[in-house]
């Protein structure tokens, strides 16, 4: 009888992952193409599938290395609105379904519903930024395949086997997802980790190796690119003249002053909802007034900023300075000396930072919950950071900053998957939420569809 509900339980959550998925898909069908999809869509010389693929495949010595995410997004691009459509719906589809395997795996209705919500908070604007097709196949679509492919972990973690099926296709997604190279480090992190804990617990390894092997694969192959190369010379030249100038230190010191303000104080609704979280489950946890205001010291200060504008700050004094847009070679740089009021935005920062963490450390109850908390944190935001050492740190714009957003994401899922079962315990907020989320869902719809109407209006 328990197995016959678990059954209808998951089929129902299926079919709601699938409706909002397509309502999301026929949305994105009245799109209006920009950016560097109309450099290559209909392209004479690139009217075949074999001439795409000879393209890209060219790419890999004068450009890029991402052949396969670059594949795609060419057949994509000439196949129409609808394939694309039907593509970033699926892909949205992979993400529910991927975050509810990690982290419900009782299949608790209202979690999944937490997983819908949750998951919409990404900035989906970050998607019209260099064409939407090109966005969604090199970021959105990659994205969604390499958190799919951490699937094996947690079944092993939990189970002490794989599925065939879902080890196969999550072999498939990973090749697919670690062509990107952001989405490749963080991949590279979380298998690493996994082999190492498993080896020492004396869990099963094979397919977790199996899993490494190929990460290890695609970043030989991503750094064995003669393209990478010849575009980080080109980029150089026409965007960022400076960057041979710069040391190592000042690289690091610009990825991390440049997306910890673009994290922490821009106001992210997906950022706001995680330290939010984080401040409920301390507050729940612990009675001790030092820990609670610990907990909520960071969710405070984000919200604060972002609803106050440069004109209400003024009353704080050099506290404005924290809302400043970060100087173009990061905070700490040859003008300042690293002196005075220039590092304030990057200290506070980091101080945020660290409460956080804290805070998790508080929350988790097994170091296994805390090292899935860490590493996908740790991952997502070194993914970011690193593009301090690209000289394309600001021409890619902050659409480099979304396998971070998916990782912060999964965490939120992951920490929402630990409070909402103490929700049963009070019925009326139980209640409350069933009519929240689905609310939340329907705005967060809407949000999405202004954007589709509106952005290249």
């Amino acid at each position: 009888m328990e197995n016959k509900m678990c059954n209808t339980q998951k089929k129902r959550s299926l079919v709601l992952f699938l409706i909002v998925s397509l309502v999301f898909g026929v949305l994105t069908t009245f799109i209006t193409l920009g950016g560097d999809d109309l450099v290559y869509i209909h392209r004479p010389d690139l009217s075949t599938i074999y001439s795409k693929w000879v393209y890209v495949y060219d790419a890999y010595f004068t450009w890029s290395s991402r052949v396969l995410i670059n594949f795609v997004w060419m057949v994509l691009i000439d196949m129409g609105k609808y394939a694309w459509g039907l593509y970033f719906a699926i892909s949205l589809f992979v993400f529910f379904y991927s975050a509810s395997v990690l982290f419900n795996p009782n299949d608790n209705p209202l979690v999944n519903e937490f997983i819908i919500v949750t998951v919409m908070t990404f900035p989906f604007i970050l998607i019209c930024s260099a064409g939407w097709i090109a966005t969604t196949t090199c970021y959105f679509g990659p994205l969604a395949a390499g958190m799919f492919s951490l699937i094996p972990i947690f079944r092993i973690y939990r189970e002490g086997k794989v599925r065939k099926k879902e080890f196969v296709l999550s072999a498939i997604m990973l090749i697919y997802a670690s062509s990107d190279e952001q989405m490749m480090m963080v991949l590279l992190l979380c298998y690493l980790v996994a082999f190492i804990y498993f080896v020492v617990v004396k869990k099963p390894i094979l397919s977790v190796l199996f899993q490494l092997f190929l990460c290890f694969a695609n970043c030989a192959i991503v750094f064995l690119s003669p393209g990478n190369s010849v575009r980080k010379m080109a980029e150089i030249r026409d965007h960022f003249p400076d960057y041979l100038m710069m040391g190592l230190d000042d690289k690091l010191e610009l990825g991390l002053s440049t997306t910890l303000k673009w994290l922490i104080m821009d106001g992210h609704i997906f950022f706001i909802e995680f330290t939010l979280i984080i401040a409920i489950l301390i507050v729940v946890k612990y009675k001790e007034p030092l820990y609670r205001v610990w907990g909520t010291v960071p969710v405070i200060f984000t919200v604060l900023y972002s609803v106050m504008d440069n004109s209400a700050l003024k009353l704080f004094g050099s506290m404005k300075s924290l809302k400043e847009a970060v100087p173009f070679h990061g905070d700490i740089n040859a003008t300042n000396g690293g002196k005075g009021l220039a590092v304030l935005q990057l200290t506070v920062m980091l101080i945020i930072v660290t409460i956080l963490y804290f805070d998790i450390i508080l929350i988790c109850d097994t170091i296994e919950e805390l090292l899935i908390c860490s590493v996908l944190l740790i991952g997502g935001t070194g993914s970011r950071v690193i593009m301090g050492f690209s000289p394309t740190i600001y021409v890619s714009g902050f659409r480099t900053c979304s396998i971070m957003i998916v990782c912060f994401i999964f965490v939120t899922v992951f920490l929402g998957s630990k409070l909402l079962p103490m929700v049963k315990e009070d019925a009326v907020v139980e209640r409350s939420l069933k009519w929240l989320f689905p609310v939340t869902t329907i705005l967060l719809m809407l949000n999405y569809a202004s954007l589709v109407f509106g952005y290249f209006v």
